[in-house]
């Protein structure tokens, strides 16, 4: 193998695995807008992330997870996703979006038109991220969707699922590691750090 070789194949394996920065992050594509409280809220389609040949369910999510948190780290808002499965079960697909909002996520299209005939099933099951700041200062748009008063701060525990949270089973990105919460947050298992 040539240097010149060996050189991209080191370079490439490490963009799979290098942290996002605040301007490696695209910006979304807009996919719906509506009006909540006279605030327009945006909903935004950032990527749609698929498994590789092979890898099972956590190593895939955990990889999810390493692209939300760096977009969270860099933009301190929630992105959000639900968890789709081909039939056989061994291919898996998470279509992530974001609010732009510090405390609350909608995730993208029950059906997103880039799995769309492609046979892919819902599982019930979500994956969302949480700002790393223990402190928020509540923007327009987080008092417009149910947060606390506008310029309010709270003070939130980010490693921990909210009592919305834990209404579905899902899995969260916060603090550099991955949990999943089922049955009310009566099973929880960390799935590892990224």
């Amino acid at each position: 193998m040539r240097l010149a070789d060996l050189t991209l194949v080191v370079a490439l394996s490490l963009l799979a695995i290098a942290p996002l920065r605040a301007a490696d992050l695209d910006e979304g594509t807009v996919l719906t807008q509506w009006t909540a409280k006279g605030v327009t809220v945006t909903q935004y389609a950032l990527a749609t992330l698929e498994s590789h040949p092979g890898e099972g369910k956590d190593a895939f999510l955990l990889r999810v997870a390493q692209y939300m948190g760096s977009y969270t780290y860099a933009k301190q808002v929630e992105v959000c996703g639900m968890i789709w499965v081909r039939p056989t079960g061994d291919a898996w697909a998470v279509p992530l979006g974001t609010l732009r909002s510090h405390v609350h996520c909608t995730t993208p299209d029950p059906i997103p038109p880039d799995l769309t005939g492609q046979g892919w099933l819902a599982t019930g099951e979500s994956i969302h991220s949480h700002p790393r700041a223990p402190r928020v200062v509540i923007s327009a748009l987080d008092a417009a969707l149910g947060a606390d008063n506008e310029g309010d701060v709270l003070m939130v525990d980010v490693r921990q699922f909210s009592p919305d949270d834990l209404k579905h089973p899902g899995y969260l990105v916060a603090g550099r590691r991955l949990t999943y919460q089922s049955q009310g947050g009566r099973y929880q298992r960390v799935i590892g750090g990224y």
